[in-house]
Parts: C-alpha cells; structure tokens; sequence
C-alpha cells in the first residue's frame, strides 16, 4: 500500500513539473511551483528527486531515447523508389520527388509515436525547455538530422548535381520550417485536431 501511495505522488510531481518546464523551460522552472502545484513540501519534492536536473531528466531522457532510436532507425532505412512509386499512387510520374516524400512520410511516422502514446508536452519540453540540461541543443540536433536527410533527398531531384549556397540556404530553411512548426503543433494541439492530415497537407507542399 505504501508503495502504490508512493507512485501515486511521483506521478503528481511528474504532472506538475511537465506544466512547469513547458512554461518556462529547465532553466527558469521552480522546484517550488512544482511542489506547490503537486500539494507538498519542497522538502517532500527533494525526497523523491535529489536536485532540478534529476527530475528534468525522468520527463525528458526516456523521449530522447525514444526520439534517438527512431531517428537511428530511419536514417539507416534502404529505399526502393521504383518499388515504393508503383505501390503508392501519389508517387506516380514524381520519381524525380520520392525521396522527398519518403523522408517526409518517416518524419510523419516518427512524430506520430509521440502523439499516440502521449508524450507530445514531453517532447516539446526536449526540444524547446532543454537549454541549461545536457540536451540544450536537441531542437538544433534535430534539425540537423532532418536537413542531412533533405539534403539526399533534394540532390536527388536536383538530377544529384552539387550545391549551390542557395541551394544549402534553402534547404535550412526547410528544415528549420519543419521542426518549428512541428512545436507549434504540440503545443497548440487539442484532441480534435487530425496530426496525420497536418503532415500529408507538408507532404503535398511538398511535391507541388
């Protein structure tokens, strides 16, 4: 019984730390106002999580996880254009635009997870609350990844000639484009709205 009791406070300091650092990221969080928020002593608070970093660390570090894995996997992903073109209706007579589109439909996939088991305020928290911890730069890592990918991916339909400055100019853009709207939906998301529709509406931008 005391260890249910137990969890049952861990998962209300967890709740209320989760407000707290989407507000106003690591740095700026109260360890306070989360005590306060989850009905408890700061001294209760410090019984369960040693210091600031310790509780910042048991909401983000399993989404970094997640988030590396998932980006590991698709990175690593072959790709068959002919095969996916034939099978797929909206790649047809745009083999010069898959790759584009398959990269766009990976980065659908992989945001979808967080959206489906809930853990969206918890990315969010990685990708714009970080800074001060040891994932400060997760957001830019991010962008990162998805600007090597787009980079392939628009060689490719560039008939794989090299750069321009315009060219890499361009493509930051994008990727930049795509994380920062991807925080602008988390955070503005309610229930009613329709994630994978968001990300077929960036698909056919996409390949216009």
């Amino acid at each position: 019984m005391a260890q249910v009791l137990k969890e049952e406070v861990k998962k209300r300091i967890l709740k209320s730390a989760i407000i707290e650092f989407k507000e106003k990221g690591f740095e700026n969080a109260s360890m306070r106002k989360i005590a306060r928020n989850a009905r408890m002593t700061v001294g209760n608070l410090y019984r369960y999580f040693e210091n600031k970093e310790n509780l910042f660390g048991a909401i983000v570090d399993p989404i970094f996880n997640k988030l590396n894995y998932f980006l590991v996997q698709n990175s690593n992903a072959t790709v068959n254009i002919e095969k996916d073109a034939d099978e797929n209706p909206i790649f047809r007579g745009k083999l010069d635009q898959v790759n584009t589109i398959i990269l766009l439909q990976k980065l659908n996939n992989i945001i979808g997870q967080f959206f489906k088991d809930d853990d969206r305020d918890r990315l969010y928290i990685l990708l714009m609350g970080s800074r001060g911890y040891k994932y400060g730069e997760a957001k830019q890592d991010m962008v990162e990844w998805i600007h090597g990918q787009m980079r392939s991916a628009f060689k490719y339909r560039l008939g794989k000639r090299n750069f321009t400055n315009e060219d890499e100019i361009y493509v930051k853009m994008i990727s930049t484009a795509l994380i920062e709207g991807l925080c602008v939906l988390i955070n503005e998301y309610t229930e009613d709205i329709k994630v994978d529709d968001i990300f077929q509406r960036y698909i056919q931008f996409f390949v216009v």
